[in-house]
């Protein structure tokens, strides 16, 4: 009995340390990641829109009404060219993944176009689900009418759809969940 409680003692202790270090490990990296993803954020901005030379947040307090209609919805900015509003960037968590949530960046002209797109984070499987980032399926993305809801087909051919990836439906799925939470947002916002 003396030995079990000896045991158990000494599996608490080690339990006890390692959950103390993993807490100091966890307080010193979370704001480098969280700065780093910052970063990486604000840099997408200019890539999903480069006609931009400025990016305007539309403020805590609407980004929470639209947050509040779609959960989906992280954040909207304004893109700017002098003083003038060129269009907007919606950053979006696209629900339904094979992997999770596919967080992107889309960019959208005053004409309600998709003028840029990025993946931000995503668990997809490489060499199927990933394909959402690659060239192929990016240019298949630009160009699209955010006007009415976006649909996926296998072959575009109006303005409002994109092409599904075979055998990635559901990455195809969570980017197309995060494009028309911007297309909801949209609705919202612009002019």
């Amino acid at each position: 009995m003396k030995e079990s409680f000896v045991l158990a003692a000494k599996l608490f202790i080690i339990t006890a340390v390692s959950a103390l270090i993993l807490s100091l490990v966890n307080s010193v990296t979370e704001p480098v990641i969280a700065q780093r993803e910052l970063e990486e954020y604000n840099r997408s901005l200019a890539e999903v829109y480069p006609d931009a030379d400025d990016f305007e947040t539309i403020g805590e307090d609407e980004v929470g009404l639209l947050q509040e209609k779609d959960e989906q919805i992280e954040d909207v900015v304004k893109a700017k060219q002098g003083e003038n509003t060129i269009g907007w960037v919606v950053k979006a968590n696209g629900k339904g993944g094979y992997g999770g949530s596919v967080e992107i960046v889309v960019g959208v002209n005053q004409d309600k176009e998709i003028v840029g797109y990025k993946i931000l984070k995503s668990q997809e499987t490489p060499g199927i689900g990933d394909k959402i980032g690659e060239e192929e399926f990016i240019h298949h993305i630009i160009g699209t009418s955010v006007e009415n809801e976006v649909i996926a087909v296998k072959q575009p051919s109006a303005e409002n759809e994109i092409m599904t990836i075979s055998g990635a439906t559901y990455s195809s799925n969570a980017v197309l969940n995060g494009i028309n939470a911007t297309v909801n947002a949209l609705t919202e916002v612009m002019p």
